[in-house]
């Protein structure tokens, strides 16, 4: 095994995009071809969109010439406050290594690039949201659950 890593460039945005499409149905299950369509084309203009205009930046891990992971990061800015005076976020997304390499240190590399490059870029909360499967690994690399007790997580969906 010899594992190389890049950061993804504007000709990626396939792989990256077939790839969060797999990682959906992995985590959710199998999907319709209308939806599987409308998630490909949407994934596709904010990927290169965001690459574009640095909103978006990616890792990629390959084996050779064999793409074995990957995980993405997307960068956003809120309001300043206390807690983070600057207002930059980084919210890490799709994880990803391909069963037969996984438990191999693959993942953990890919995440802290991904920590590294959002700090980096002065982004200095960075989240995201784990899976059961995924939750020791990001444990691994520092991410802790969060327990605000003066907020409450809600969401308003449509």
């Amino acid at each position: 095994m010899n594992i190389t890593y890049r950061k993804a460039i504007a000709s990626d945005v396939e792989l990256l995009v077939n790839t969060r499409i797999n990682l959906l149905e992995e985590d959710s299950g199998a999907m319709t071809d209308d939806v599987r369509q409308l998630l490909y084309q949407s994934n596709k203009d904010y990927m290169e969109d965001g690459i574009a205009n640095g909103s978006f930046f990616a890792f990629l891990a390959f084996d050779g010439d064999v793409f074995v992971g990957s995980c993405s990061v997307c960068l956003y800015s809120v309001l300043p406050g206390r807690k983070l005076p600057n207002g930059k976020n980084a919210y890490i997304q799709n994880m990803f290594v391909t069963p037969l390499y996984r438990r191999n240190g693959i993942g953990k590399t890919l995440t802290s690039m991904c920590v590294n490059e959002a700090i980096k870029q002065q982004h200095n909360r960075i989240t995201l949201h784990a899976t059961q499967k995924g939750q020791l690994l990001f444990e691994h690399c520092g991410f802790k659950i969060t327990d605000n007790e003066k907020l409450i997580m809600m969401v308003h969906e449509q």
